[in-house]
C-alpha cells in the first residue's frame, strides 16, 4: 500500500471515529433530561448504547494504529509529525484535532451524568437508612404477647 492511501484510510477512519462520537454525544445530552430516580431503565438503555458505539472506536483506533505502524514499518515516516501538508497532514490534524473536541463535550456532559447519578443514588441510600431506623424503632415499641401454651399439671396421687 503506498502512502497516500494508507493516509487517505486513516483520514477515514478519523472521520468514522467523529461520526461515531457524535452520536454519543447526543446519548449524553439526552440523558441529562432523564430522572434518574424514575428512569433508571431508560439510563441503562442509554449506557449500553454508548458502550456500543465506544466497543465500535475502540475497533478503529485499533485500525489507525495497524496504518501507522504500516507507515512505520515502510520507512515513510517515524511519527506522524513527520508529515507534510501535501500528505493530507492538514486532513488528519483537523480531523483529530475535532475528535479531540467533541471527546471534551463527551466528558463534561459525562461528569454531568455522573454527579446527578451520585445525588440520587445517596439519597436512595438516605432513605433506606431512614426506613431500617424506623423499622427498629417499630420493632422496639411493639408489645409483644406472651406464648401462652397449654399446661398440663400432673397430680400425684
Amino acid at each position: 500500500m503506498e502512502k497516500a492511501e494508507i493516509l487517505k484510510h486513516i483520514a477515514d477512519l478519523l472521520q468514522k471515529k467523529l461520526s461515531l462520537l457524535h452520536f454519543i454525544h447526543a446519548i449524553s445530552k439526552e440523558q441529562i433530561g432523564y430522572d434518574a430516580e424514575e428512569q433508571m431503565d431508560d439510563i441503562d438503555r442509554a449506557i449500553e448504547k454508548k458502550q456500543g458505539f465506544i466497543d465500535k472506536i475502540e475497533g478503529i483506533d485499533s485500525k489507525i494504529k495497524d496504518y501507522s505502524q504500516a507507515l512505520k514499518i515502510k520507512g515513510y515516516i517515524d511519527s506522524i509529525e513527520e508529515l507534510e501538508d501535501k500528505d493530507r497532514l492538514g486532513v488528519i490534524k483537523k480531523l483529530n484535532q475535532d475528535v479531540l473536541r467533541q471527546l471534551e463535550k463527551i466528558q463534561q456532559l459525562d461528569k454531568v451524568n455522573n454527579d446527578k447519578l451520585k445525588a440520587s443514588l445517596s439519597e436512595v441510600k438516605n432513605n433506606i437508612r431512614k426506613m431500617q431506623e424506623r423499622k427498629k424503632a417499630d420493632k422496639t415499641y411493639q408489645y409483644q404477647i406472651p406464648s401462652i401454651d397449654g399446661a398440663f399439671f400432673d397430680k400425684k396421687n
